[in-house]
């Protein structure tokens, strides 16, 4: 097994954790809740996520998604 970066672009959702993961059936993987790692000006904090996001496979094109 190996593991390498890969260039994304799109409405990504930056740093995120405690959140959840899964595949989309159409060759997406969707990622929803958790935390989200927020600067302004000063000190990082941790915000709820409140987005959902799908990163295309074969693009490798975040989309942030409406909430379900």
């Amino acid at each position: 097994m190996s593991m390498s970066q890969l260039e994304t672009h799109g409405a990504c959702p930056g740093w995120i954790s405690l959140h959840k993961a899964r595949m989309d059936g159409n060759g997406g993987i969707l990622a929803s809740g958790g935390k989200q790692v927020v600067s302004v000006d000063g000190p990082d904090d941790y915000i709820d996520n409140t987005h959902q996001y799908r990163l295309c496979l074969a693009t490798l094109l975040w989309e942030r998604l409406a909430m379900s």
